[in-house]
């Protein structure tokens, strides 16, 4: 698996008193100029062609594997990071233009040191997930893993990926797995549907995003 070396806006939620008029203070981040993970994800400015812009709740897996490997990286891309230590969470899906098409994000924030270590529970998950099985009866549900055809970019942070193919409901389906980890910041990504998505549009995806949550910090 390649890992690579990758790069959001933290603003301010103005919250004004009734009692007094007065505004209470912003969150103690570093810059008042960036909003928190769920502003990233709702105001995202460079989404690629492939997707809507429109951002919709977070992804509910079609199945939950057998394997904890598979399940902590669908669970983090459904937003469902380890709640010990977290500053902020936020989740959301992007349908892609094509019929079944999506893609599903989670974004976490961690101290710095805390957020590496997930980040490192993240990618060891990702090369232990060799095949997600729904245990459905005739491998409805069965995906093998395999390494992605491109290199996924991370610019100063980290980022690894891994293709999963196979049938989602009998029919079927691939999903590309990106997890990444820049600063106080882990990002779990799932493109996925029936039809096989294209890999550039899960290139472009990180891209985007890794640039605007690279200047996320706790």
């Amino acid at each position: 698996m390649r890992i690579l070396p990758a790069t959001a806006l933290i603003g301010v939620l103005l919250i004004a008193t009734a009692s007094s008029g007065l505004e209470a203070p912003p969150p103690t981040y570093a810059s008042t100029q960036r909003p928190p993970p769920a502003g990233v994800l709702s105001s995202l400015r460079a989404l690629p062609d492939a997707f809507w812009p429109r951002l919709r709740p977070a992804w509910r897996p079609p199945f939950r594997p057998s394997s904890r490997d598979c399940r902590a990286l669908f669970d983090a891309a459904a937003g469902r990071f380890p709640r010990d230590g977290r500053l902020d969470v936020a989740a959301g899906t992007f349908d892609g233009v094509h019929v079944g098409q999506f893609a599903a994000v989670g974004l976490a924030e961690y101290p710095g040191g805390l957020a590496r270590h997930r980040f490192g529970e993240l990618r060891a998950a990702l090369a232990g997930c060799t095949g997600a099985d729904g245990g459905t009866p005739a491998a409805a549900d069965l995906l093998t893993a395999a390494e992605p055809p491109v290199e996924v970019p991370a610019g100063a942070g980290e980022a690894a990926a891994r293709v999963l193919t196979g049938r989602v409901g009998g029919y079927p389906y691939e999903m590309h797995v990106v997890v990444a980890g820049t600063g106080g910041t882990v990002l779990a990504l799932v493109h996925g549907g029936i039809a096989p998505p294209d890999m550039s549009g899960t290139v472009e995806l990180t891209r985007s995003l890794l640039r605007e949550v690279g200047n996320l910090e706790p």
